[in-house]
């Protein structure tokens, strides 16, 4: 179809050297066209830069160390696309993704965000850690959070980016809550798209329980808040 939209992929990495390059493959072999890669850098002391600068096609940016979310935050204000698309450094996207879920947007305008399901996956080196239920393995199911994620430009706009507040892994949780409350058309698309590679870093899976609560209380007050009027 002539005319695509523009997509506008984020990736923000913290020393994620290991993984980055993987990550960035998976972007680059998208079969969609046209795409901009933005990585922005939160800090990292390892080789992330180098590896991001030595492909001339992506937009490098480099911050210091501020967070996930102000990294993300960061990219969305460089970023050109009618559509935004994030990726964490460590996970890895089918060749299909943005090409299935932008036809989705095509074949249904109103739609203003869309995620896909999600399989996780270990490096051979890693030992499944305790907190971890391994039945998720077996079961790909959707996946709520940013590496799923593509969503209008427009939306950002209208609810505001991703809460600085959150740190404790609940960034993502928490936006979807706010495009919930104030009833932004969305689709799950029932294909997994995203491997998410689980690591030995639980903060990233697990956000905290204290946070999670102040999420779900933020959400009911929204709601009392509209149905008081």
């Amino acid at each position: 179809m002539a005319n695509k939209p523009l997509v506008s992929v984020i990736i923000p990495v913290y020393n994620g050297e290991k993984y980055l390059g993987e990550a960035i493959a998976s972007v680059f072999k998208q079969i969609y066209d046209p795409l901009e890669l933005i990585i922005v850098d939160d800090g990292s002391t390892d080789n992330s830069g180098n590896i991001a600068k030595s492909f001339p096609q992506i937009l490098y940016i480099y911050q210091h160390n501020q967070g996930v979310c102000v990294a993300r935050n960061r990219g969305i204000a460089m970023a050109k696309g009618e559509f935004i698309a994030f990726l964490d450094a460590d996970d890895i996207w089918t060749n299909n993704k943005l090409e299935t879920q932008i036809n989705y947007f095509i074949k249904e305008p109103n739609i203003g965000y869309s995620i896909t399901k999600q399989r996780f996956f270990f490096d051979s080196e890693v030992i499944i850690p305790s907190w971890f239920n391994q039945k998720f393995l077996s079961i790909d199911h959707n996946g709520y959070l940013a590496s799923t994620l593509v969503v209008k430009r427009e939306i950002f706009e209208k609810i505001g980016l991703f809460n600085t507040q959150c740190i404790y892994g609940g960034e993502a949780t928490e936006w979807f809550f706010r495009a919930k409350d104030a009833k932004i058309s969305m689709v799950a698309i029932p294909e997994t798209l995203l491997l998410k590679r689980i690591t030995n870093e639980p903060k990233k899976y697990t956000p905290n329980t204290k946070e999670i609560f102040k999420i779900i209380k933020a959400s009911l007050e929204r709601n009392r808040n509209f149905i008081n009027g």
